[in-house]
């Protein structure tokens, strides 16, 4: 699958978005730590009880639905790990306007080498579908640098090699939810909706998540 409303992150495409630098550039010399500690870090980062008590139960919710529909075994201990990820991500993407680095980048090689594990006969389109999702938004974000930034990029080669094929029907889901949420920002708002950024991630997430389980 973004300071006015990433619904709300200020997203052009210098924003390569770390915790470092809200704009997206890292500080000089900060390693990308483990995907799992960044993500228990980062989630403590965002303090407020009820936000990080959601995110909690979104996620068990998740891991449970993960069980439910690959049953118990690696594919579901991958889905449950690929859906807890979207879901830490959206949740500080919204917060902070910002998609961590630190976790986006770890997790994309997790997630990429789990699947040539499992799937060795499908890696051809899992690294294509990752390629081809970061392209496809870097090119966005270039023609539009107040839309999308380098995190949502970042976020779409994640969700490539996580989904594969299944990309494109995620694509069309999360964009299609922006773009209602947008035309429902411009009902309420009228035209200074047209000053307001939105923070793409949690909508990438969505469709993503949508794609995971249905498709």
């Amino acid at each position: 699958m973004a300071e006015r409303i990433e619904c709300p992150r200020q997203m052009d495409v210098n924003r390569a978005a770390s915790v470092d630098d809200p704009r997206g550039r890292r500080g000089r010399g900060t390693p990308p730590g483990p995907a799992g500690e960044a993500m228990v870090t980062s989630v403590a980062r965002i303090g407020a009880p009820p936000l990080v008590g959601a995110i909690l139960a979104v996620a068990t919710a998740l891991v449970g639905a993960s069980l439910v529909r690959f049953g118990v075994g690696p594919e579901a201990i991958l889905a449950a790990y690929f859906s807890c990820v979207l879901v830490v991500l959206s949740a500080i993407d919204l917060e902070r306007r910002v998609l961590p680095n630190r976790i986006v980048v770890p997790s994309t090689i997790v997630v990429l080498a789990a699947r040539i594990a499992l799937e060795p006969a499908r890696t051809k389109e899992r690294i294509l579908a990752g390629a081809a999702a970061f392209a496809f938004l870097y090119v966005i974000a270039l023609a539009y640098p107040g839309g999308l930034g380098l995190g949502d990029v970042k976020l779409a080669a994640l969700l490539g090699v996580g989904l594969g094929a299944a990309v494109v029907p995620a694509f069309v889901i999360g964009m299609t939810a922006a773009a209602i949420f947008s035309v429902a920002l411009l009902l309420r708002d009228g035209p200074k909706a047209r000053t307001a950024t939105i923070a793409y991630g949690p909508f990438l997430a969505f469709g993503a998540l949508v794609a995971l389980f249905v498709f």
